[in-house]
């Protein structure tokens, strides 16, 4: 009986052809890994909200996915509203080795300090709130004094006669807040200066058709927020407006229009989507609401902090 044995030469000539295969595949994987920048370190950027609100959730995907296209590493931190905390959660960042920050800032003048030392190490983007004296790269967000104006406008709509006002806020030392809010204010007392005033926060202003009453501003305290509404409510029987400037102010003002039994007998602007702000639009209790491309807000930011970093290798 005899058996078949393969030919050393062939054994050899197989493995061989293997070997090199493999080797063709394996320079192939890390071309490609190459150009897509999987085997280069990936830089880490990182966005700072100025608060916790639901707002954020459709902000944090285009991030996200903004990360993603552009081969970045993302961290994300929730802001409380407390401007100190933000601050220290900066320099917590910083000291992390972070290749680009963006930062909603919750007081624009008192962080301008913290922000421009963040600039001189990474590239800074502002979004949503800016805070124009920090040597920030770019600010991305919705023009906040134009669309304090258009509220101001849409105020005018469901009150053509005039009357009394009231503005609800969740901050003026935010850029975003402040904005919005003197936006409002030129817009319904016919002011054609643009973004030049500055009116104090106590006390009534008032105009040939309209006054506003008060701001409440709640620091970003939902709680706090409906609390404050229904004391004005209350201690104004002929308001005839509430403009609600941040995007739990709305729901918040329904919930002290529903307290005092005002629910439906007075008008709402609000600001942003959220599902009952929406829901409330469409049964009547709020008249109109601004909306913001909120994905698109940290979609820009992510890809702009992406250009900032390939542009300023000292940062790498």
């Amino acid at each position: 009986m005899s058996t078949d044995t393969p030919h050393p030469r062939h054994k050899h000539r197989f493995s061989l052809g293997f070997f090199t295969a493999l080797v063709l595949t394996l320079l192939v994987a890390a071309g490609i890994a190459w150009y897509e920048g999987f085997l280069t370190p990936r830089p880490t950027v990182a966005i700072v909200t100025n608060n916790a609100d639901p707002f954020w959730d459709p902000v944090i995907r285009g991030a996200q996915d903004a990360a993603n296209t552009y081969h970045l590493k993302l961290k994300v931190v929730k802001g409380n509203g407390e401007p100190e905390a933000q601050s220290n959660t900066v320099r917590d960042l910083l000291n992390s080795g972070i290749h680009g920050l963006g930062i909603s800032p919750i007081d624009a003048s008192g962080q301008t300090g913290v922000l421009r030392q963040a600039a001189l190490k990474v590239p800074l983007v502002t979004f949503d709130s800016d805070c124009p004296d920090s040597s920030r790269l770019w600010f991305v967000g919705t023009d906040n004094y134009g669309a304090g104006r258009h509220c101001g406008s849409l105020v005018r709509e469901v009150l053509p006669d005039g009357g009394e006002v009231l503005i609800c806020v969740g901050s003026v030392t935010a850029d975003n807040g402040r904005l919005r809010r003197q936006g409002v204010i030129d817009e319904l007392l016919d002011r054609t200066t643009w973004g030049t005033n500055n009116d104090p926060i106590e006390g009534a202003i008032k105009g040939g058709k309209y006054t506003i009453v008060a701001t409440c501003v709640d620091l970003h305290d939902k709680a706090k927020a409906a609390q404050l509404a229904a004391e004005q409510i209350e201690a104004h029987p002929n308001l005839k407006c509430i403009v609600a400037l941040y995007s739990y102010s709305a729901p918040a003002v329904l919930a002290a229009l529903e307290q005092t039994g005002k629910l439906g007998k007075i008008k709402v602007i609000g600001f942003d989507v959220l599902p009952e702000t929406l829901a409330a639009v469409e049964s009547g209790t709020i008249a109109a609401t601004m909306q913001q491309a909120q994905y698109e807000l940290g979609y820009d930011t992510v890809r702009a902090l992406s250009e900032g970093v390939q542009r300023n290798t000292q940062w790498m």
